[in-house]
């Protein structure tokens, strides 16, 4: 799980999105804060251990989001109007997303590591 993701999955699981009226969401580099914060060194269980952690916290809290926290609207610096409703799409396909990058990335190492063929 990147740290994207991690900030994405927490956002619903903490007040922000449905709690807070008229956001502001902002981009960040995620590329800067895989290196800042060493991510790649990040053990694998501990990574797998939040994001179970944070989807079983997540699916009662957006069970529970009254009818105004769906129908409050923020503002994103790239994607504009932001609904709680914007990010349930986004998030309910974000870890498939990482798990394809993770096959695309241990495809292509493959390929550069395999013995050449004569």
């Amino acid at each position: 799980m990147s740290l994207r993701g991690l900030r994405d999955q927490l956002r619903i699981a903490h007040p922000h999105l449905t709690g807070e009226r008229d956001l502001s969401l902002d981009n960040y580099d995620q590329d800067r804060w895989a290196i800042d914060f060493d991510y790649h060194a990040h053990p694998l269980e501990s990574a797998r251990a939040v994001v179970e952690a944070v989807r079983a916290n997540t699916a009662p809290l957006i069970r529970r989001l009254p009818e105004e926290a769906w129908q409050r609207t923020h503002h994103h610096k790239t994607y504009g109007r932001y609904t709680a409703e914007n990010w349930l799409r986004t998030y309910a396909v974000h870890l498939h997303e990482h798990a394809r990058q993770i096959d695309d990335n241990v495809a292509a190492w493959r390929a550069r590591t395999a013995p050449a063929t004569a």
